[in-house]
């Protein structure tokens, strides 16, 4: 059963970066789902340089996803 961000956004429960972590290491969300909540967390933080955002952001397929969110 996956679980994408779209519920929780519907039932009004709040999220982060762990809950995205938690749910990738229990294989319940998709890779896409922590790219689209980078991509909406930078446009929401214009001041955040931070790489490892920008490169979940990117979506690029060849990098580690838990450890850049690890990193975060």
């Amino acid at each position: 059963m996956d679980i994408t961000v779209d519920i929780f956004k519907q039932n009004k429960i709040k999220y982060d970066w762990i809950t995205l972590n938690v749910g990738l290491e229990l294989n319940l969300i998709e890779y896409s789902d922590i790219v689209n909540y980078a991509v909406e967390f930078l446009a929401n933080h214009l001041e955040i340089s931070n790489q490892n955002f920008i490169q979940l952001a990117c979506g690029v397929d060849d990098f580690d996803y838990e450890n850049l969110l690890v990193d975060i």
